[in-house]
């Protein structure tokens, strides 16, 4: 096993960040699985959250949607159930999904969220994880929560439009501390109340960095940019769009556990079979909206890609490397996991 990473998390955030684009996609770094037309426009939306109190958040995200100004047209942006740990993710943005929408002005979105099969473990205060049972995740008439539709409006002064050969950006944030209070009266069986605090921002100032996961679609050497097919966290099917990247003299490249840097990374990348699993680090320009890679994993190299990952809080290392984890999961390269 390998890429142990450690989390230590202090207050949790989560932010969806929503970035629409239309006409030609590959020279704005976006496009979806079919040609947009001047009707259409291609959405990519992100998940991402800064350190918590709690160290796992997982819930099932069955649908997000958009709907228009005549709120009549609902557009479905998720084209399938995915489980998110929201409390892992942090200090970017993980793109989920890059799908064709139709063009008009969106007036507000709603987020729908699982709880049936969550995983939510918090704090005691001493670093150790404690699991938080089912029926203790209540709403705030002290019912247990199964589902959770969060709907917030956009501001009328600024609505999102989405109009031929423009672009813009949208963040919602599900504040993890804020929509949730945790009760440690009794310590073995903590219960949290969920109320969803949901806050939507039109073209932020600065967004944070991008990940897009999932196999290498393709290489443009002449454009300097290369594009993935969208399996957001760990999911191993599924085609969740198309986002594509472009590189610079400054892109760092890890494939198959050699280090690369700028053009000659992105040749080695170009060599490499279609559908290698690759993972990419880039920031967003909010003038050009287009996606520059800093860092690129691909191959051996990628967690969850051919080897087993293990998450969770280092605290403490031994001789020879042997580090202590508290709270261990343990992700297969399968895509099967266990505590």
């Amino acid at each position: 096993m390998n890429w142990l990473r450690s989390f230590g998390n202090r207050r949790a955030l989560f932010r969806l960040l929503t970035a629409f684009t239309l006409g030609t996609a590959v020279a704005l770094g976006l496009y979806a699985c079919k040609n947009s037309t001047d009707e259409e426009g291609v959405v990519a939306i992100g998940l991402t959250d800064t350190p918590g109190d709690f160290l796992t958040y997982t819930v099932d995200v069955t649908s997000l949607t958009l709907t228009k100004a005549d709120n009549t047209t609902v557009v479905q942006t998720l084209p399938q159930r995915t489980r998110v740990d929201f409390a892992r993710s942090v200090d970017l943005t993980e793109f989920v999904t890059a799908v064709t929408i139709p063009a008009g002005t969106y007036v507000s979105a709603t987020l729908n969220l699982d709880y049936t099969n969550a995983d939510i473990q918090v704090d005691d205060g001493t670093g150790t994880p404690v699991a938080v049972p089912l029926a203790n995740i209540r709403d705030s008439q002290n019912n247990p929560v199964t589902t959770l539709p969060m709907t917030v409006k956009l501001d009328n002064a600024r609505p999102l439009v989405i109009a031929p050969l423009a672009s813009s950006l949208l963040d919602l944030d599900f504040n993890l501390a804020a929509s949730n209070l945790v009760d440690m009266s009794t310590p073995a069986s903590p219960v949290v109340t969920v109320t969803p605090m949901l806050v939507a921002d039109v073209n932020p100032d600065s967004p944070k960095p991008h990940r897009i996961r999932g196999p290498l679609d393709a290489v443009d050497m002449q454009a300097g940019s290369f594009t993935l097919i969208l399996r957001p966290f760990n999911l191993l099917q599924g085609d969740h769009g198309r986002l594509a990247f472009i590189t610079d003299s400054n892109t760092t490249y890890e494939i198959n556990q050699t280090s690369y840097l700028g053009r000659a990374g992105l040749t080695v990348l170009a060599q490499q079979p279609r559908l290698t699993a690759t993972v990419a680090l880039g920031t967003l320009d909010l003038v050009t909206r287009r996606f520059t890679a800093t860092e690129v994993l691909a191959g051996s190299s990628v967690p969850f890609g051919t080897s087993d990952v293990v998450t969770g809080n280092v605290i403490a290392r031994g001789n020879n490397n042997v580090l202590t984890v508290q709270g261990a999961e343990i992700a297969r390269s399968d895509g099967t996991e266990c505590p």
